[in-house]
């Protein structure tokens, strides 16, 4: 029974073992049964240097392991900029509760739309540090997992406005936790749309 969380050290960023690997995914496919999966990687300073990013798991990669864990209900991609993009976002798995993609920069509105028709059960998401847009977040306010979600993060988010947090804030119905620090684009006003929502006991 491979249902254990598999995880690597992310403690020291200098630590090769640290780094993800193509081998380290390629390990995990026989690995079908999988229920969570934490491979959350060291956030990097600066710009990637070509070594690096050659030793970097690829988004091919990461689809080939989405394909084979189709029972995950947890995963951990934190940082895995290198290989999570709009294009794996169709392949996350369906019955997916907890979510954590921040800091993957190359995921943007078409990743958010595609995980939020096809995760209709995530309870928590973290989006932090993404290229996430207002019009991903007007989607995920309309989607299937709308009626369950209870934490969003979207901190860092260099690309939204109070726009879209009014947008998403009027679709969803059990929200309780929605962390925006440090997003250039929000204002007060998203902080009294959050202060609105919770006030009038949307939450059920």
């Amino acid at each position: 029974d491979h249902r254990d969380l598999h995880s690597f050290p992310t403690r020291r960023s200098s630590d090769l073992d640290c780094s993800l690997t193509p081998r380290h995914l390629t390990s995990l496919l026989p690995c079908c049964y999988l229920a969570k999966l934490n491979l959350n990687q060291p956030r990097r300073k600066g710009k990637v240097s070509r070594a690096t990013a050659l030793r970097l798991p690829s988004p091919s990669h990461l689809s080939s392991l989405l394909s084979s864990c189709r029972h995950l209900t947890e995963l951990h991609l934190r940082d895995c900029s290198s290989c999570v993009t709009d294009q794996v976002a169709p392949l996350l798995p369906p019955g997916l509760e907890h979510l954590d993609l921040g800091g993957c920069s190359s995921l943007g509105d078409a990743g958010v739309e595609a995980l939020s028709a096809g995760c209709p059960r995530l309870q928590s998401l973290s989006l932090a540090r993404t290229g996430v847009t207002d019009g991903g977040l007007a989607r995920l306010g309309v989607a299937s997992c709308s009626a369950v979600l209870q934490e969003l993060k979207i901190d860092g988010c260099p690309l939204l406005t109070d726009l879209g947090v009014e947008l998403l804030l009027e679709g969803l119905s059990r929200l309780q936790i929605l962390s925006f620090h440090s997003c250039p684009g929000l204002t007060e006003r998203s902080r009294a749309a959050l202060e609105l929502y919770l006030g009038q006991g949307r939450v059920r």
